[in-house]
Parts: structure tokens; sequence; C-alpha cells
């Protein structure tokens, strides 16, 4: 099982466009959930993921 954790979401990736690339490959891989610190769990590929 993989596994991604995060301070906030905006420390990996901060633009939007380049965010949801990165949240496409994350899901590619079989990531779809980024635990994180401030901003709980986020769904990599949800429409609001990357607000």
């Amino acid at each position: 099982m993989l596994h991604l954790w995060a301070v906030e979401q905006a420390r990996i990736e901060r633009r939007e466009v380049p965010w949801f690339q990165m949240a496409a490959l994350l899901d590619s891989v079989g990531i779809e959930l980024l635990h994180t610190h401030r901003d709980g769990v986020v769904r990599v590929q949800d429409e609001v993921a990357g607000i």
C-alpha cells in the first residue's frame, strides 16, 4: 500500500495546473489519498483538491 503525507497540499505544489498533473500521476500509481496535517485527507482526483 502506498501512502503520501504532507503538512498541507500546498507544500507539495501550489500552482493549480501542475497540482492536477501530479494528482493524475499519483492516481496512476495507486495513491488516491493525500493525508495532510492541516487540511485533513485530500482525494487527489476530486475537483476541489487543488483549491
